[in-house]
Order: structure tokens, then C-alpha cells, then sequence
């Protein structure tokens, strides 16, 4: 368990890379896509269990297969192991408003 812990960590202490990295990759395939940080990193109270939690928003209502593609192709990109902290959430506009009443959101791209 704490050598779980310690990778975690680690790979944790990596998060603005990954972040900026997945937003470039959201970019590319949708320029008038925005991505946020969200959860525990976007309100400067990240622990070593903590996700980075990533909030992609399109300006329409995304297919469920259209979400699987975008989360997909970010993993595969960035080449990130299964036990990677990252948790990405594709949205519409209108469901942003969740998330922004959920905590706070720091705008990435």
C-alpha cells in the first residue's frame, strides 16, 4: 500500500503536464473546446489519494461513444498507465453548470 501511495504520488506531483498535455490533445480534435481543472487540485487541496480531475466542455450535448473517443485518445497520447490518477469528464455547456456549482473550476485551454 505505500508503495501505492508513493507512485501515486509521484505521478501526482506530474499533474500541470498532464493537464496542459490532455488539453492540447481536446484542442486539436475540438478548437472551440475548453477543458477545467477540477476537484481537489483546482481548490489547492490535492492529497497524495487525490484524482486530477479534468472537465472538457463542447458546445453541444456529446455522444457517449463521442466522450469514450476524447478520454481515449487523451490516455493514449499521453501514454498514461490504467492506475493513473487522471479522471476526465466530457460535457455540454449545460452541464458545466454541475460542475461549477460542485467546487471550482480553473480554465485550462
Amino acid at each position: 500500500m505505500a508503495k501505492t501511495l508513493e507512485e501515486r504520488r509521484r505521478v501526482l506531483a506530474e499533474w500541470r503536464r498532464v493537464a496542459r498535455e490532455a488539453a492540447a490533445v481536446v484542442k486539436e480534435l475540438y478548437p472551440e473546446a475548453r477543458v477545467y481543472l477540477a476537484g481537489s487540485l483546482a481548490e489547492g487541496e490535492a492529497i497524495a489519494g487525490s484524482d486530477i480531475d479534468l472537465v472538457v466542455v463542447l458546445p453541444r450535448e456529446p455522444s457517449a461513444r463521442e466522450a469514450a473517443r476524447i478520454i481515449a485518445l487523451i490516455w493514449d497520447r499521453l501514454g498514461l498507465p490504467l492506475a493513473h490518477p487522471l479522471e476526465v469528464h466530457v460535457v455540454s455547456e449545460e452541464e458545466l453548470q454541475r460542475y461549477k456549482r460542485m467546487g471550482k473550476l480553473v480554465e485550462l485551454a
